[in-house]
């Protein structure tokens, strides 16, 4: 019977329905199966066959496989162009009606098929022609349905365009208003946290005030799960500082007794960044190495896992079967050339590393560790003057990063532009004030100003900075050296004795702590002790700058 229908092109009503509704099964099965092209051509018919206002609908799943299947631009014409066969009969303009000037998803769906194409400025547009329709939903409403807010994955969108555009600042307030209207929103957290948009105190300002309660509204069910989503953006936040650190535990033991999430790869990587940062590198590969187990190549964590390998020389080997590992995985994925780089970079080779270093920031312009490790091969060189130019565009990449600044201040330090290196460390120290290496850095500056006082005050500072984030005692006996010779300078001697026989307890081939030790004697008149001390500075192979 159907056949002969079809036949005859004069089906009556409830069988073209049923006929309708049956294809879109196929349609709907289909995409649940991933057979995309199978889905579009059914859909297609669907579209064809449809006369009704239903048409609309048919539209949108058709141009949502279109663009599953990356055909972006067929995706937008059917978007944005005339669908006659869904116009009222007395429709009298020209043109027809597009599905865009209708449906709101359409319109956000239409804005990605256009960024899909570069044709950002026409993304943007799109997106801005219904703000004030979509300002209705504020931080404090919660989302109808329990879900996403669309007006939330549009501001994100806006932001990842304005980033696209060069535009930072507005691209910061666009996902900053998209975390704000929907604290679901993982990918504008992503953005401001991970994409380093935002500082350390902005950070933990913003995220532990974004309206939790107020979204979750009435229901019992929505409170308890923005509970478990404040506990996961709290365990990923920056951790510098003794008080950030212990707040971050908290959350993540609260997610380990209330939710059994200690085998969550996203909540191991909160832990193997606060290990990352301490400089508790054998303890961070090992949380890294867990992660993998549990979400194999887990790119978040990639960067993290890459990097504690370039200061574990035992691992070299397994970071070159690693960075194979993933370049033949997927050769576009950004973190796989930093990967490649990094291994060339602690053989030193930087000249290959900073080729490869240039390719995971061209396929990814927002990846701070590889704009940063691109510059320390100039550093490491010696060559200052091409490092300062490299840290330089990373400090205007990630302008509310602080190590940028940190680093440019460094190299003019070490080229002994004292005024250069004041600018920049005080810019850093803007951002993060009690970062202890930018304490030590900036106790040098005043050490070479004569301000004795104040570097015996800043190297004490970053002491007691190193000891909040619990990092290895022997990473600071640099900064135990400079605080001894400051004392001395300031003819306080017993202080500075016991500064340099700190240093030597870590170091104890320090040739300058031997040095500073003999010269005190001297000065205060023991020449047999000095000379003690003198010819033990031969013998000693550490030096310190």
């Amino acid at each position: 019977m159907r056949a002969k229908l079809l036949e005859d092109d004069v089906a009556p009503t409830e069988d073209r329905r049923a006929l309708l509704d049956l294809m879109r099964l196929w349609r709907e099965d289909a995409m649940k199966h991933h057979l995309y092209e199978t889905a579009i051509f059914w859909g297609d018919k669907v579209l064809s066959l449809e006369t009704s206002a239903q048409a609309w609908t048919d539209a949108y799943h058709l141009a949502t496989a279109f663009f599953l299947t990356h055909r972006y631009a067929q995706a937008e014409h059917l978007l944005c162009s005339p669908l006659r066969n869904a116009a009222e009969e007395d429709e009298e303009e020209d043109d027809g009606v597009k599905l865009i000037d209708i449906s709101s998803p359409a319109r956000y769906l239409a804005a990605q098929c256009m960024v899909r194409q570069a044709k950002y400025h026409d993304a943007l547009d799109l997106l801005n022609s219904e703000r004030l329709e979509e300002e209705k939903y504020g931080p404090k409403v919660p989302c109808k349905d329990g879900g996403i807010k669309l007006a939330s994955s549009k501001w994100h969108l806006r932001g990842l365009i304005q980033l696209r555009l060069g535009k930072q600042a507005e691209a910061q307030q666009s996902f900053v208003r998209a975390l704000s209207l929907d604290v679901k929103n993982y990918e504008a957290f992503d953005q401001l946290v991970g994409g380093q948009l935002l500082s350390a105190r902005e950070q933990w300002e913003f995220v532990q005030g974004l309206e939790y309660v107020a979204q979750a509204g009435d229901d019992g069910l929505h409170q308890e799960a923005l509970q478990l989503v404040k506990f996961m953006y709290t365990t990923r936040l920056d951790k510098s500082g003794r008080v950030h650190a212990q707040q971050a535990a908290a959350a993540r033991r609260q997610l380990y007794r209330l939710y059994r999430l200690d085998n969550n790869a996203d909540v191991l990587l909160g832990l193997a960044e606060e290990l990352f940062a301490r400089q508790r590198y054998k303890d961070c590969h090992a949380v890294t190495l867990r992660i993998m187990d549990l979400s194999k190549d887990h790119e978040a964590a990639l960067t993290v896992h890459v990097s504690t390998m370039v200061y574990l020389d035992d691992l070299r080997p397994t970071l070159f079967l690693l960075a194979h590992h993933l370049t033949d995985r997927d050769s576009d994925l950004a973190a796989a050339w930093y990967a490649v780089g990094c291994w060339y970079m602690a053989s030193g080779r930087y000249s290959e590393a900073r080729r490869y270093f240039s390719k995971a920031v061209s396929l990814n312009p927002r990846y701070a560790a590889s704009w940063v490790a691109f510059a320390h091969c100039f550093a490491n060189e010696g060559e200052s003057d091409r490092a300062i130019v490299a840290y330089t565009t990373a400090e205007r990449m990630f302008t509310q990063s602080h190590l940028p600044k940190l680093f440019i201040g460094m190299e003019h330090l070490h080229q002994g532009n004292l005024v250069l290196a004041e600018t920049s460390l005080k810019g850093s120290a803007l951002v993060w004030e009690d970062d202890a290496l930018g304490r030590n850095e900036r106790g040098v500056v005043a050490y070479y100003k004569g301000e004795y006082q104040e570097a015996i005050n800043l190297f004490e500072a970053a002491l007691e900075a190193a000891d909040d984030v619990q990092m290895p005692a022997s990473s600071w006996a640099p900064t135990h050296l400079n605080l001894g010779f400051a004392y001395r300078r300031s003819e306080r001697y017993e202080k500075a004795r016991r500064a340099f026989m700190k240093t030597m307890e870590l170091d104890p081939e320090c040739g300058p702590a031997h040095t500073g030790l003999a010269m005190i004697y001297h000065r205060e008149g023991y020449l047999d002790e000095a000379v003690a001390w003198y010819e033990k500075v031969s013998s000693s192979s550490s030096l310190y700058l």
